[in-house]
């Protein structure tokens, strides 16, 4: 096993030798200049050699990781990468960069399976959301381009054409209750609509210190925040296509899921409830609803700590909502509680 100095700068260019190991050179694979790198395989002609693996750290800490076949040097053949913020890739390497069928897992457990091209998805793929949208088509400079559909982990589905991940193009909506719109899309919306404002899908939570249960809520992002403690009919057109923007299939016409009276009890049954824990940190709950607005299960996205996730999916279970509309009928679809506490 040889300790090396990172020094080869990318595939092709000249490498120095590190003290020592001049015999034994390895790619930097984008790893910064004082970067060193464990290589547990055989040398040849001056460079790391067939199959091992690599182990980058810095400053005492790992930084990277790579498991599969080395020529000259450089990753090439079937393999497996990790960054040091977690993200995986798994597949082809060709001198340094992905190359052929592979899959990519980022930091956030997003997933694509797809072929790379010079380090580049390309062609058809599949992806597959951590919040559960899994998406099959085309895919070009990073982004859904093309043809393709998608369906909605929070309910229905489209298909048709796609440009810089928004609906473009001849395209049809499927809704949860089975109706459907065909129709023209442009930058994601039926062509003519107007655009919609954008917006953090997040509501900032906080307690004030001047009396005891008061809190102090503020919706981050463009635009007039919607009232906590209002029905989704009292809210303006704005606020409910700001709302209805987290829903991608739907149109002006539509309606999402919403807390009958608002959100503001839940929000601040949220608050307390941390408030005995003292957590702190992003929640991420999502309830799923039938087309009379029944919640039928709750599952915990991402919550500070366990405890606070499951008590909060219980408390969104008791909760009493609107059922989403769907092309003038109303549609089973799930209602998202996410919060940073």
């Amino acid at each position: 096993m040889l300790l090396l100095t990172v020094l080869m700068g990318s595939a092709g260019a000249q490498a120095q030798p590190a003290a020592g190991q001049a015999d034994c050179l390895v790619d930097r694979a984008g790893q910064p200049d004082d970067a060193t790198v464990v290589w547990s395989g055989a040398c040849q002609d001056g460079f790391a050699q067939g199959s091992g693996y690599l182990q980058w750290s810095r400053n005492g800490r790992e930084s990277g990781r790579y498991e599969g076949r080395l020529v000259r040097g450089q990753m090439d053949g079937a393999g497996a990468w990790q960054a040091e913020d977690g993200a995986v890739y798994q597949g082809g390497f060709q001198q340094g960069v992905w190359q052929g069928r592979g899959i990519h897992v980022d930091k956030d457990g997003n997933k694509l399976r797809a072929m790379y091209v010079a380090g580049q998805p390309s062609g058809d793929v599949e992806q597959l959301m951590a919040l559960g949208d899994r998406y099959q088509g085309a895919f070009a400079g990073g982004k859904r381009n093309g043809q393709g559909s998608i369906d909605y982990a929070r309910g229905g589905s489209y298909t048709g054409g796609w440009k810089d991940d928004l609906f473009e193009g001849q395209g049809t909506i499927r809704y949860p209750n089975g109706r459907q719109y065909a129709g023209v899309f442009h930058g994601g919306l039926p062509a003519g609509s107007a655009p919609l404002a954008p917006a953090e899908n997040h509501a900032l939570v906080s307690r004030d210190s001047g009396s005891k249960g008061a809190t102090a809520i503020s919706r981050t992002g463009s635009g007039s925040p919607a009232p906590f403690d209002a029905p989704y009919g009292a809210l303006s057109v704005e606020q409910q296509r700001t709302l209805k923007g987290y829903y991608r299939i739907l149109l002006d016409a539509d309606e999402p899921p919403y807390p009958a009276h608002g959100p503001g009890e839940l929000v601040r049954a949220v608050q307390d409830l941390a408030g005995v824990t003292g957590s702190r940190g992003e929640l991420h709950v999502e309830v799923q609803l039938d087309a009379a607005g029944t919640p039928i299960a709750a599952l915990v996205r991402r919550a500070p700590d366990k405890e606070l996730g499951e008590r909060i999916a219980q408390l969104m279970m008791l909760v009493k909502y609107k059922p989403a509309l769907c092309a003038g009928a109303p549609c089973a679809m799930s209602y998202a509680l996410k919060l940073r506490i």
